[in-house]
């Protein structure tokens, strides 16, 4: 390659499986002309760019789109490699035996409503994948583990307290994961990391949340719906490879 000019990969994990993910997928960058080449498992490889931020624009069958930024002076020079987990949409093409919550969302005049944010983590006990086992600091990228319970992947999403972190990488031989992002708060020693979707309503207003490595045979699960300034709450309790259907709901009848 030439002097000067770096490599860029932008690495797209399917969150519900923490695989490869299925069907047609697109990456583009704004302001470049060139096409990247795709690998089969996943990776966009953009070559001899120059230094600075781009924003690629992510284009899936099954998976919301993405916009993300990339900056590669934040990244190392051997591995220039950006995780991009994807969120299924309600389409997506979900194993019968699916852990999964089903809603459709409307107004209060009963019309639905598209685009809207939805957080869903499993808070019970039997669900913890692990805890933190030293204090973390607001702007850290990696975080240690205790009582792992199970397997922790790249692409999956978890809650630390009220915020969510996504797996960028697992440190073989160690209980260390690096995040996608930096983290916003500071969390104690302690502090449980728990499975959590984050999607939207599609454009007819439907959701789909499908916990995929959360291993109990019933659990319970906080929703958290932001519809603009207003913020609504509900619990619901599931079983392991079951749907649980909420049909059409207003978002009235949640907490708020």
């Amino acid at each position: 390659m030439e002097q000067g000019k770096r490599l860029l990969v932008f690495h797209l994990i399917d969150s519900f499986t923490a695989g490869i993910p299925l069907g047609k997928l697109a990456v583009k960058l704004e302001g470049v002309l060139q096409q990247p080449l795709q690998k089969q498992n996943g990776m966009f490889v953009f070559q001899h760019l120059t230094g600075g931020s781009f924003w690629a624009q992510v284009k899936c069958e099954h998976y919301f789109d993405v916009q993300i930024e990339a900056s590669l002076e934040s990244l190392d020079p051997l591995y220039p490699v950006v995780i991009v987990p994807l969120t299924p949409k309600p389409s997506y093409p979900f194993p019968e035996e699916t852990t999964l919550i089903r809603a459709s969302l409307r107004d209060e005049r009963g019309e639905t409503r598209p685009d809207v944010s939805v957080r869903a983590i499993a808070f019970s006990e039997s669900c913890m994948k692990a805890k933190l086992s030293a204090e973390l600091a607001a702007g850290e990228t990696e975080i240690a583990l205790a009582r792992l319970n199970g397997r922790v992947r790249v692409g999956e999403r978890y809650a630390l307290g009220q915020e969510s972190c996504s797996i960028a990488a697992v440190v073989e031989g160690s209980r260390t994961c690096k995040l996608t992002r930096p983290l916003t708060e500071t969390h104690p020693r302690g502090t449980s990391l728990l499975p959590c979707v984050e999607t939207k309503s599609d454009s007819r207003g439907e959701i789909a949340i499908a916990f995929g490595n959360c291993k109990s045979q019933r659990f319970d699960v906080l929703l958290t719906i932001a519809d603009g300034e207003r913020e609504f709450r509900k619990e619901v309790s599931v079983e392991e490879g079951k749907l649980f259907n909420l049909r059409a709901v207003k978002l009235d009848d949640f907490s708020s």
